[in-house]
């Protein structure tokens, strides 16, 4: 943005592997924190029309909606809260073994780039969840602040080379991102459909269509210090969506056509 706001003569080439998901993610960041939209799906709209049709996780637009909600006026601020993670419960039990009558799930928690923790064990220590149990209960008891990637797997043990020092291979059965800061203080729980989860293992049968997971979360009274100020409090650019543009007309084409009334 400061490049393109720096001189109406510059240009912004964004470039990666594919030219899509994270070409999008980064135009429709740069358009939403233009005040360009407000509404994420408009900005995911004019790229499906102009560049190609997305197939975005539900974790890269809820991202683009934290964006949305830091430049909107009044702005919706995230809090520096650590917030621990007590236990996930899925619901229905997901159907995975070669039997397809249960799993042996395991979790992953990530925060930033870094694994904090896991539940990964000796694939004979490791609990087996039937279908008929109606859900798997699995407690996590970890604290977390600013970015975190959870990630849920079943345990299989298999003769392909997977197995090392017992442990066993991980299929994964989805995961969810999100920002501490967005999770309301009273919240103690809520609830992900499949629609809400990314990386959904593919194949019939392993899912019901009513399969959620419920995130059971406690959320600190207490601030983490910061080693520097979060660089949303630090921005004062007065931001305007016509650097965007080289001229008037194509502005007018691009609010009429994809910015919601």
């Amino acid at each position: 943005y400061h490049c393109l706001e720096g001189d109406q003569k510059n240009i912004c080439i964004i470039f990666c592997n594919d030219g899509k998901i994270r070409s999008a993610l980064l135009i429709c960041a740069v358009m939403i924190y233009a005040k360009l939209y407000a509404v994420p799906e408009d900005s995911l709209q004019m790229f499906a029309v102009k560049r190609t049709p997305l197939n975005m996780s539900a974790s890269e637009l809820k991202y683009l909606y934290y964006l949305a909600d830091i430049v909107k006026n009044p702005p919706n601020y995230p809090h520096n809260k650590p917030v621990t993670i007590v236990s996930l419960i899925l619901q229905p039990v997901p159907l995975f073994t070669k039997l397809r009558d249960g799993c042996r799930p395991f979790v992953e928690v990530y925060n930033g780039d870094h694994c904090i923790m896991s539940t990964l064990h000796e694939y004979e220590q490791m609990r087996v969840f039937n279908y008929t149990e109606g859900k798997c209960i699995l407690p996590v008891n970890t604290s977390v602040c600013g970015d975190v990637c959870v990630i849920i797997y079943h345990a299989r043990n298999t003769l392909v080379g997977v197995m090392s020092q017992g442990r066993p291979h991980g299929i994964r059965m989805g995961q969810f991102q999100f920002h501490t800061g967005f999770i309301p203080e009273e919240d103690t729980c809520w609830k992900l459909n499949k629609s809400d989860l990314d990386n959904l293992a593919e194949g019939q049968g392993h899912y019901q269509d009513r399969f959620t997971v419920c995130v059971n979360v406690f959320v600190s009274d207490c601030d983490r210090k910061l080693l520097q100020p979060a660089p949303w409090l630090t921005d004062d650019a007065e931001r305007e969506c016509d650097i965007l543009f080289s001229s008037k007309i194509e502005k007018d084409e691009i609010i009429d056509n994809f910015v919601s009334k």
